[in-house]
C-alpha cells in the first residue's frame, strides 16, 4: 500500500510501517498544502494518508475523496507515544476503505478525549 504522512505525522514512525511504502509530504514539497489541497493531490498517488490531524475529518468532507485516512492520537504526539499505535496502524492498514477515516487514540489520549466529552470514534481492532 501506499501511504502518505501528513506535514505533522512524525516521519521516524514510518519504519513501524513496513512492508507499506510511506511517502512524507515534506518530501514532496506538499507541506504547505492545505487539507483539501492535500487531499486532493495524495488520493491521485496514494491508497491513505496518515495524521495526527484530529479536526482534519471535520474540515473536509472524506466522501469527495478517494484516499482513506487514519489519524493517530497521543496526549504529546511525540514519537515514542505515538508508536504504541504502530501495531494497530498496520491492522487498521488491512481494513479502511477509501473515503474512509480511522481514529487511534493511545490509552491515555482515549481518556482524556472522553473526560472532555469528545464524540470521536476510536477504532480498535478486533482480536
Amino acid at each position: 500500500m501506499k501511504i502518505l504522512f501528513d506535514a505533522c505525522c512524525p516521519r521516524p514512525l514510518r519504519k513501524f510501517l513496513s512492508p507499506h511504502e510511506v511517502t512524507t509530504a515534506q518530501e514532496l514539497g506538499w507541506e504547505g498544502l492545505k487539507n483539501g489541497a492535500l487531499l486532493e493531490k495524495a488520493q491521485a498517488q496514494f491508497d491513505a494518508m496518515i495524521s495526527t490531524d484530529s479536526n482534519i475529518e471535520y474540515q473536509q468532507q472524506l466522501t469527495n475523496y478517494s484516499i482513506a485516512l487514519i489519524v493517530l492520537r497521543s496526549v504529546s504526539g511525540q514519537v515514542d507515544e505515538l508508536a504504541e499505535l504502530m501495531p494497530d496502524c498496520l491492522r487498521a492498514l488491512e481494513v479502511v476503505q477509501p473515503s474512509q477515516c480511522l481514529y487511534l487514540f493511545t490509552d491515555e489520549a482515549w481518556e482524556r478525549e472522553q473526560k472532555r466529552g469528545k464524540i470521536t470514534q476510536r477504532w480498535q481492532p478486533t482480536s
